[in-house]
């Protein structure tokens, strides 16, 4: 988690996009699960109760399929999004940018798609949370 696109994702979808879903989903967590978490990660639980920083775990499997849905805010990527495809693989709903679903084929219901702005970002999540 200290790699510089997963760092600005995760900090745009704390400052920017959990603060709307808390807002209809005030008990939502939000899991940050991946070894070496950049300072400005491992910071959030401070200042955000509902931010939960796992730093290296063995497996993500068990994080991913106990997920409701899973989350890619990515505004800067190349290629295909290993992440993405494992979730979408274990059937978890996936909520990304384009740039999280470039070069993947999906049928609707494998997971939604959505634009750079937060406002967008934040319906998508409530409805794959909501089921």
């Amino acid at each position: 988690m200290d790699y510089f696109a997963n760092v600005e994702a995760v900090l745009y979808f704390v400052r920017e996009i959990l603060p709307l879903i808390q807002s209809q989903i005030p008990d939502l967590m939000f899991y940050v699960v991946g070894s070496n978490p950049a300072h400005e990660i491992s910071v959030l639980p401070k200042t955000h109760p509902n931010v939960i920083i796992t730093g290296f775990v063995d497996s993500v499997r068990p994080y991913v399929v106990n997920a409701a849905v899973f989350v890619a805010p990515m505004r800067i990527a190349r290629g295909v999004q290993n992440k993405i495809l494992e979730a979408m693989a274990m059937g978890v709903p996936v909520v990304t940018t384009s740039l999280g679903f470039e070069g993947i084929f999906r049928d609707t219901g494998q997971g939604s798609f959505c634009g750079r702005r937060s406002q967008k970002f934040c319906p998508f999540c409530c409805s794959a949370y909501s089921g």
